[in-house]
């Protein structure tokens, strides 16, 4: 009997899609780019020439995994800006054109009667003397995205319009004159003139990025991410635990360093020179020395760390870090930022007294600088995003609630199960408000499963099934812990609801055809296979099992005829020793059945045998055993 399934996720079912989009996920987040790093190219019409390539000159050679692009007078001044949506950050750019030039532009607005209101599908021609220009009114003419329903055209200079034409989507069509260059008109269908637009230029109110306020090195957490327990080695070699979950009488800075690594030494250096400054800040520093993981200070003393701190006189705590504790603390990182780079040296966390990483530092840290983020800790909601963002303006959106579960799902996945219990206790409340906390339920329920605590992962099953009744593979899996502690009425119910939340699972009705066996139930379990059958007929597993469910109850030729059409369907999994044994162990508790019924039963043994026995020959599955 299998001893479980595998952790679920949070979402329905695993198709070749989702297992797609998961490694796409996987692919951008370790820093691969889909466009190869290309840069975005903008190309000139010169008119007669070929296009040129004036994508430098133009500012919009940019390296982002560009998407979309659309075009609009945003700034009402005549001439067109983009809006830029990027897969990578940033996700949207707008490119304000600030080109001076004497051209004139002609912009039209299509309203449609006899036709679709926003006459899609419309063409218009602009007669300019000599030359004619042309635009077609689309619903969308990018990938997610579409441009601006103004139609815009550039007349170049001194242009003289001398008419314009639309052909509308029903194909009627009407002139328009007595257009003048450097308006905006709209043309409503049927009525045979434009009608002037007026608006006022808005301004944009677009300011270039504040260089100041822009720090890739010092990321401040909009919404501080508790940690979880590490565990780190002191320098006498004793384990330590830290970030408990009592409160920290202290802010603290732990901060990951090397001997080899020289802007290492020097951060150590500043704050050891900033030791008052910083305590009077109420900071707390911890110097974790990765020393022996880097595998970089080959040939380096063994105390190399120890002779540093002692060279610098280092005032604060210091400690050895363990592969585990750098695991964690990536992890952490990596449930924070959808770009999942490995973490660098220096590289500071510094954490409230609530036990929360407030700011991370990616590179040295600045001593005036971290005291102000101390000074800062207190500060939350939309004030602290304000102070995270390296821009200002309005948000769209209110502040995001983190997603603590995610984070507990993650340390669970690398099999941290006592920090997760731990981080469970500590987060309770916020995680089991997440819709989908019985997700982490049920997987802690199979990480006890996989460490052979089955009264502990039958706990965590029934508090998954309390959130969510209908989690057929919480079903299923409580099915088979009860079946391994012979509970078996319990484990058939189990089974039974598993099958009803998922009919489609196949081990569903398996198992719990398998357990009203173990019961006696013989009709019950040849019916439930049945049931699956006429949802999957042509099954192999399924007509093996009620192949021999239907020796089980005494019908021999019809159980036959499943086993042969089981090895139809799959002969390389039903010709196997192990499959025939069984199918002939239940054959043989039919004729030993057969024997006790007197000569007629033993005449019917005897056929029953005979047939096995051509039946083995023909397939090629060996003597039968008894």
């Amino acid at each position: 009997m299998s001893r479980g399934r595998a952790p679920i996720e949070n979402r329905s079912g695993k198709t070749d899609v989702a297992h797609t989009g998961k490694l796409l996920r996987a692919l951008i987040r370790s820093g691969k780019s889909f466009s190869g790093r290309e840069r975005h190219c903008c190309f000139l019409n010169t008119g007669t020439a070929p296009f040129a390539n004036v994508s430098a000159i133009s500012g919009l050679d940019l390296p982002d995994d560009g998407r979309a692009i659309a075009q609009v007078d945003w700034d009402f001044d005549g001439d067109l800006d983009y809006w830029i949506v990027n897969r990578s950050g940033p996700q949207l750019r707008f490119m304000r054109n600030s080109l001076k030039n004497s051209n004139d532009f002609l912009s039209i607005q299509l309203k449609g009667n006899t036709s679709n209101r926003d006459a899609i599908g419309a063409r218009v021609t602009v007669h300019l003397g000599d030359r004619v220009l042309l635009r077609s009114l689309r619903a969308g003419d990018g990938y997610l995205s579409q441009s601006s329903k103004w139609l815009h055209f550039g007349l170049g200079e001194d242009a003289q319009i001398e008419a314009v034409r639309v052909r509308w989507p029903d194909l009627t069509s009407e002139e328009v004159t007595h257009l003048e260059p450097g308006r905006r008109y709209t043309i409503v269908q049927g009525e045979g003139r434009a009608h002037v637009w007026n608006k006022t230029a808005r301004t944009t109110n677009a300011q270039p990025l504040d260089a100041s306020r822009s720090d890739p090195n010092r990321i401040v957490i909009t919404s501080p991410r508790r940690m979880p327990r590490l565990e780190y080695e002191s320098l006498a070699g004793d384990v330590v635990s830290e970030f408990e979950p009592n409160q920290r009488a202290r802010p603290l800075l732990l901060s990951l360093w090397a001997s080899w690594c020289q802007p290492c030494v020097e951060e150590l250096g500043e704050l050891t020179d900033c030791r008052d400054q910083l305590r009077r800040a109420g900071l707390d520093v911890l110097a974790l020395n990765v020393d022996r993981i880097s595998g970089q200070g080959e040939g380096q003393p063994q105390d190399s760390g120890k002779t540093v701190l002692r060279r610098l006189d280092f005032p604060f705590r210091s400690a050895t870090a363990t592969v585990k504790l750098l695991d964690q603390l990536q992890t952490v990182h990596d449930s924070l930022f959808d770009l999942h780079e490995t973490l660098p040296l220096p590289c500071s966390f510094l954490v409230d007294t609530s036990n929360r990483l407030a700011v991370l530092y990616k590179g040295r840290v600045d001593a005036q600088e971290l005291c102000g983020d101390v000074e800062q800790l207190g500060i939350q909601g939309r004030q602290r995003r304000d102070i995270a963002s390296p821009l200002s303006g309005r948000w769209a959106s209110p502040v995001r609630r983190e997603r603590l579960m995610m984070f507990a799902l993650k340390m669970l996945e690398n099999a941290w199960l006592e920090e997760t219990l731990s981080y469970i206790d500590q987060q309770r409340e916020a995680l089991a408000a997440d819709p989908e906390y019985h997700v982490l339920l049920f997987n802690l329920g199979q990480e006890f499963t996989r460490r052979g605590n089955h009264a502990r992962a039958m706990h965590f099953y029934q508090q998954a099934l309390e959130r969510k009744p209908d989690l057929g593979p919480a079903h299923y899996n409580l099915g088979v812990t009860l079946a391994l502690a012979e509970r078996l009425e319990d484990a058939a119910a189990h089974f039974q609801s598993a099958v009803d939340a998922e009919p489609n699972a196949i081990g569903n009705h398996i198992s719990l055809a398998t357990t009203l066996v173990r019961l006696g139930r013989l009709s019950d379990a040849s019916g439930s296979l049945q049931t699956a059958l006429q949802l999957h007929p042509e099954n192999s597993e399924l007509l093996y099992e009620r192949g021999v469910v239907l020796v089980l109850r005494g019908k021999f030729n019809e159980g036959l005829q499943h086993y042969r059409q089981a090895i139809t369907g799959n002969p390389s999994e039903f010709s196997k020793s192990i499959r025939f044994d069984r199918f002939g162990r239940s054959v043989s508790y039919l004729t030993q059945a057969l024997e006790k019924r007197g000569d007629a039963g033993i005449a019917s043994a005897r056929v029953v045998r005979r047939r096995m026995e051509e039946f083995s020959r023909e397939h090629g599955l060996g003597p039968l055993n008894d």
